[in-house]
């Protein structure tokens, strides 16, 4: 994870990589295979922030933006919501304990 600003709760981070990754569903285990050379890059390019790849709105802490490609990663620009059940996520970011993000 990159510098951590405070305020905007904002940061880059490596939020990609094309290593494989073990994966379930409802169907069961599976592995994940990005390929960050088929990511299209715009600047417009704004993506919510979730909690464990779930799209509901309680899930969402915030957006990420920026998307890099840096050979087989993707760095983004992440910024944590400020809402009160978003807080223990940013602290968990800051105290090193979460030191991995996923996007999808």
């Amino acid at each position: 994870m990159g510098e951590l600003d405070d305020k905007s709760r904002e940061f880059r981070a490596v939020v990609a990589t094309s290593p494989p990754v073990q994966r379930r569903d409802a169907k069961g285990p599976f592995l994940e295979i990005l390929v960050p050379a088929g990511l299209e890059c715009r600047d417009s390019n704004d993506f919510p922030q979730l909690t464990n790849h779930r799209s509901a709105a309680r899930e969402t802490v915030g957006r990420a933006s920026g998307l890099v490609i840096n050979g087989p990663s993707v760095s983004a620009t992440l910024c944590l919501g400020q809402a009160d059940d978003i807080k223990p996520i940013f602290q968990r970011v800051k105290d090193g304990v979460i030191r991995h993000a996923s996007g999808r």
